[in-house]
């Protein structure tokens, strides 16, 4: 007899969509784990219009010993993070467009030198592009190049700034970096990403009372606004038979 086992999902709203500038952070309502729930994770998606290259957000999750009160009192996730008191900490620093994102622009404005690489992929300035490359002279140039890579990103261009998408609503990451002179990193605007979150029970301060936990977005350094949004998912348990199949039916 074939099983087919499954973990009976919880999805919650963790962060309802809610606006920062920098400087500024996003505290989740406190999610719990109690008996039978043995994780919970948190697809952060951050959304801007304005959001450049150059920025730093950390993330996190505390458990409600050190409470959202802890990360509110000290001013910022890292002090929190540097105590040791924080379940998962990772920042986002200067260059999240090389760490993956789902949305991103750059601005090509005189651009006459270097390359930009995309997924792994060299697409090299060219004053006079060569047909069947990926050489490109300017935004409309690259937007082509892009669309004919097979990298399953999908670019556009308005004047010389270019715009780039999963082809498949998210199917792929994107991954940028580039040696374009003229491209500066407040010229990279980073439109859309998700990073995901996770912690199991048995983090918790089980020992002093811990019941749940909290996100944490913290927009330390830059300038603009973000939007900040998150659901919680919880596993109901380890092993979760959900109907078994024979092999004979």
């Amino acid at each position: 007899m074939n099983k087919r086992l499954s973990e009976a999902l919880k999805v919650d709203m963790g962060i309802a969509p809610v606006s920062r500038a920098h400087n500024g952070r996003v505290i989740s309502r406190l999610i719990p784990l109690g008996p039978g729930q043995r994780k919970v994770m948190f697809p952060i998606t951050v959304i801007s219009a304005d959001l450049n290259n150059a920025q730093v957000i950390d993330i996190g999750i505390v458990d409600d010993v050190v409470g959202a009160g802890a990360v509110a009192a000290t001013g910022n996730l890292a002090t929190v993070a540097a105590a040791g008191n924080a379940l998962v900490y990772r920042r986002l620093g200067a260059g999240i467009a090389a760490l993956g994102v789902s949305s991103m622009s750059v601005d090509l404005t005189a651009s006459a030198d270097g390359a930009v690489t995309i997924n792994g992929t060299v697409f090299p300035y060219a004053a006079v592009p060569a047909a069947g490359t990926n050489e490109w002279n300017n935004a409309a140039a690259l937007v082509l190049a892009v669309n004919a890579s097979g990298l399953g990103l999908t670019a556009s261009a308005a004047g010389e700034v270019v715009t780039l998408i999963s082809a498949v609503a998210g199917n792929r990451e994107i991954r940028f970096t580039t040696t374009v002179a003229a491209v500066a990193t407040t010229d990279i605007l980073i439109l859309q990403f998700t990073a995901v979150m996770e912690v199991d029970a048995s983090q918790m301060d089980l020992e002093n009372g811990a019941t749940g936990v909290f996100a944490v977005v913290d927009f330390i350094n830059g300038a603009g606004t973000i939007v900040v949004a998150a659901p919680a998912i919880r596993g109901a348990s380890r092993y979760t038979p959900q109907h078994a199949i024979s092999a004979f039916a």
